[in-house]
Order: C-alpha cells, then sequence, then structure tokens
C-alpha cells in the first residue's frame, strides 16, 4: 500500500493526518475521541512512507528557482557518488520543475543545471564521467533548493521514489 492508498484509509475511518514540526500527526475528523486503534497502526505501519510523501507536499519556497549569482552554491572539488538510480531520480526533479514560460535562459531550473553542467564539463574534464557532469549540478540545484545536504536530498529522493513508485508505473503504461 503506498502514501495515499494509506492517507485514504485513514480518511474512511475518519481520521486526518498531518505533518507537525517533522511529526506525523494523526486526529478525529468526525466526532470526538481517540483514533481508531487499527487506523493508529496503518499509519505506524506506513510512517516513513507517509511522512516522506506530505514532505513532498509542502511546497518549498525555493521550488523552481535558481540561486542567484551572491547566493550561488560553490563548484564541488570531486565528483558526486552517486547511483545511476540516484543520478536518474535527480535529474527526473529538476525536469518536473514548472516555470512560467515568459522566464527565459538561467532563470528556468533545467536550464540552470545545464549551464553550471558545462561549467563542470570544463573544469573537471576528463576527471569525471561524462554523466556526472549534469547530475552534479542538478544535485546541487536540488540541495540548494532544500536547503539541504547531498546525503539528506539523495535519501529524500529515494524516500519519494518509493512512495510515488507506483505513479512512475501508470505514467509509463498511460503514454
Amino acid at each position: 500500500m503506498n502514501a495515499a492508498e494509506v492517507i485514504e484509509q485513514a480518511k474512511k475511518a475518519g481520521v486526518s493526518v498531518k505533518l507537525v514540526d517533522g511529526k506525523l500527526r494523526a486526529s478525529r475528523t468526525v466526532g470526538a475521541g481517540a483514533v481508531p486503534t487499527d487506523a493508529l497502526q496503518l499509519l505506524r505501519d506506513h510512517r516513513d512512507v507517509i511522512t516522506a510523501h506530505l514532505t513532498a507536499q509542502v511546497e518549498d519556497s525555493r521550488f523552481g528557482k535558481v540561486p542567484d549569482v551572491e547566493d550561488e552554491p560553490p563548484m564541488r572539488a570531486a565528483a558526486p557518488r552517486m547511483t545511476d538510480k540516484q543520478i536518474l531520480l535527480v535529474a527526473d526533479y529538476v525536469r518536473r520543475q514548472r516555470w512560467p514560460q515568459e522566464r527565459k535562459g538561467a532563470e528556468c531550473p533545467f536550464t540552470w543545471a545545464i549551464i553550471r553542467a558545462d561549467a563542470y564539463a570544463h573544469r573537471a574534464k576528463d576527471k569525471w564521467e561524462k554523466k556526472l557532469f549534469l547530475a552534479a549540478a542538478a544535485l546541487d540545484l536540488v540541495c540548494w533548493q532544500r536547503r539541504a545536504a547531498d546525503a539528506q536530498v539523495l535519501r529524500w529522493l529515494e524516500e519519494m521514489d518509493g512512495a510515488h513508485g507506483d505513479l512512475r508505473e501508470k505514467e509509463k503504461t498511460n503514454g
């Protein structure tokens, strides 16, 4: 069962779920009293996936934005250590960001990442695998947007992938 299904089950049981200071909280939506034991156990069993799901729904003030020149993260001295799956998750996260059509050039997250990747390509030349130029740039952007370190961002993206993996499969089958 994925996070959305668990939350829907909780709603059917008259329970609302939300994050408070990063912790999952459940409360009755219908009537008074304690949260039913079976609903509470269901939420406990899926706590991590639900937390990741709800965290993703909290709109980050930097989502879809790129750093100003003064606020730009420093260039990496070494290539990031990322699995192929992590590279895909970071690239997909940047690709999925939407921006107004009137924004052009480096103001668009994907374009910013391409420009940054080109800078890595000139700087690192033959020292890095080519796929890591864009991966490093995309990771720089997501770390800046989420105000988090590499490991935190990669763990968050993997949790989100686990929570939404079924959605990716639906996208593939629907076109």
